[in-house]
């Protein structure tokens, strides 16, 4: 078993996300997140039809009306969403499926907006999931 250094820690986290702003007065959660090359990530929120943001945040309670804290506010929202799949892993039907996010929501009792101010939270998501394993790398074990 192999220990982190802290300080090991601390230089690998300057390679990802290197800055954050101060919360949007109207709903609580950062303005933008800034990884080391400068590219900022705001929240996902708009919901128009032409905006990609309108497909992958979370259900509104109405969504004919504007994103409103916390009444007519996702559960969920993303900063940024990334997935990726390999087929044929093994040479057959088995696959991995990665997903990556930065992702806001609530940590209050309900997990909704319900919960309102004080109950946000932001955090990294990170799934990796193999659907098989291969005969032949069983057998290396």
């Amino acid at each position: 078993m192999h220990a982190l250094a802290a300080d090991s820690a601390i230089a690998q986290q300057a390679r990802g996300l290197s800055a954050v702003w101060l919360p949007n007065v109207a709903n609580g959660y950062p303005r933008w997140y800034q990884d080391w090359r400068g590219l900022r990530l705001e929240p996902c929120l708009d919901t128009t039809p032409d905006d990609p943001c309108g497909v992958i945040a979370g259900g509104l309670p109405n969504p004919e009306e504007p994103v409103v804290f916390p009444t007519n506010f996702p559960d969920e929202f993303f900063y940024m969403r990334a997935t990726a799949r390999i087929d044929g892993i093994g040479g057959g039907g088995f696959r991995a499926d990665l997903g990556m996010a930065l992702q806001g929501g609530f940590g209050g009792p309900t997990r909704t907006a319900v919960d309102g101010t004080g109950a946000q939270v932001v955090f990294a998501r990170l799934r990796l999931k193999v659907t098989g394993v291969s005969s032949r790398a069983r057998r290396t074990r």
